[in-house]
């Protein structure tokens, strides 16, 4: 697909690389290094990690009392063919980052969704957050990341069917 839109000229120019002074780039970066650094790195970003992960748990449990109980089976339950396409879909709104979309996916997973939606959910949703969207879009401009965007989109879809079956199956 990816060599088929770049064949057709699509592609071009689709690249945000600004090239700067290596030397000027080096003495940036270790100015900003200091001996507490790390340690200080680490206790923020935990502390931003904690603060999801106990408003997603929250959320998931949340949306087990809030939504009815029939509705997660119906929507995401096994031998469903849209279950998994509806789940790779709504990770592309919802999710957050998999500390923060894991309490979610287990409330989901403990109402009835399917694994093979869950699986769909957390591998779509893995590559189509705000922040790998962000960083994707530093170094490339719309088609290359929507291109990135709708493989991993048809991907999770297709892994997502796969693991079904082999859980039908009885293989894992």
């Amino acid at each position: 697909m990816a060599s088929l839109i770049e064949s057709r000229g699509l592609l071009a120019n689709q690249a945000r690389f600004v090239l700067e002074c290596c030397a000027e780039a080096t003495n940036r970066a270790a100015s900003k290094r200091g001996p507490l650094a790390v340690l200080t790195a680490t206790f923020h970003a935990g502390r931003r990690l904690l603060v999801l992960f106990v408003v997603f748990a929250f959320v998931g449990y949340f949306l087990n009392g809030l939504i009815p109980a029939h509705w997660i089976p119906t929507l995401f339950g096994g031998g469903k063919v849209y279950s998994v396409p509806l789940a790779a879909t709504m990770a592309l709104p919802f999710y957050i980052n998999t500390e923060a979309s894991l309490p979610l996916v287990r409330a989901l997973l403990d109402g009835g969704m399917s694994q093979g939606a869950a699986l769909a959910f957390l591998i779509t949703g893995a590559g189509t957050s705000f922040g790998a969207l962000a960083g994707a879009l530093t170094v490339a401009r719309w088609r290359v990341v929507g291109l990135v965007v709708a493989t991993l989109w048809v991907g999770a879809i297709c892994f997502g069917f796969a693991y079904d079956g082999l859980l039908a199956a009885g293989l894992p």
